[in-house]
């Protein structure tokens, strides 16, 4: 087994941090008051006035969607507003009552929501895990070269892992759900005859240095095209982008120097 090299275009990063005032104030200003009678209105299964297509159910302090990708969520009611997550978003309330649900959703219409009084309702929410979204499917690929007189073969394999991607979007209602998704493990192989010459297997964090890390942590690791093999060695190109996204960052990368 030959000596193991890889490469990474690097881009470079500079930081510049300011001087910080190390004296802190104390806020003794109390937050907004949680608005706990509209929190116990929520209660219950919404569904579109509409089309009736079911939108969330409120159980508590949290939000569950009816799909297998949107991950629950917690919330609160301040004043008027709807107040989603950590991050958080937030929702003017227009109108709330024990049976009708009016807010602004992100694209600024107005979603009108009554509370479902259909049982079979409840069956979107039993047991319910959300489930990551695969991204691809385990792929395989042979590829035959010849340099210098030397017949390789280059197996690439992308192998859905377990290794999880979270990316905020907006669902069919205007309501911002948080998604998961599966990402990709990939091994390139390097074979002259049955001897092996290389292996490894690649994740989307060996480009940290090419890709800003906010990106990254979005993305998923898409393919590993072989482009060509020279002096240098034998150089692919990766593909590393965020779901559902146009455009993704693509790496030249050197594998393996015969």
């Amino acid at each position: 087994m030959k000596k193991i090299n890889y490469y990474f275009i690097l881009f470079l990063v500079v930081f510049v941090s300011g001087c910080t005032n190390t004296e802190q104030k104390t806020d003794t200003k109390a937050g907004p008051k949680e608005n706990l009678e509209a929190k116990s209105l929520l209660q219950g299964i919404w569904v579109d006035d509409l089309t009736e297509d079911v939108v969330f159910k409120i159980d508590g302090d949290t939000i569950h969607y009816p799909d297998n990708t949107s991950l629950s969520v917690y919330f609160k009611v301040v004043g008027d507003t709807l107040v989603v997550g950590n991050t958080p978003d937030k929702y003017y309330i227009s109108s709330l009552s024990a049976n009708v649900f009016h807010f602004t959703d992100h694209s600024g219409e107005l979603l009108n929501l009554v509370k479902s009084r259909v049982e079979s309702d409840s069956v979107f929410f039993k047991e319910k895990v959300a489930q990551p979204i695969i991204m691809g499917q385990l792929i395989k690929r042979d590829t035959i070269v010849y340099y210098n007189n030397t017949r390789y073969r280059i197996y690439t394999t992308i192998n859905p892992s377990k290794y999880k991607v979270y990316k905020s979007t907006l669902n069919e209602d205007g309501i911002k759900v948080e998604n998961v998704y599966y990402d990709n493990i990939i091994n390139i192989a390097v074979f002259i005859g049955r001897d092996k010459q290389y292996s490894h297997n690649f994740n989307k964090n060996e480009f940290a240095n090419s890709i800003p890390a906010a990106i990254l942590k979005r993305s998923v690791f898409g393919n590993m095209d072989f482009v060509n093999i020279d002096k240098d060695g034998f150089h692919f190109r990766a593909t590393i982008g965020v779901p559902d996204e146009p455009g993704a960052y693509v790496v030249d990368t050197i594998v393996y120097k015969p």
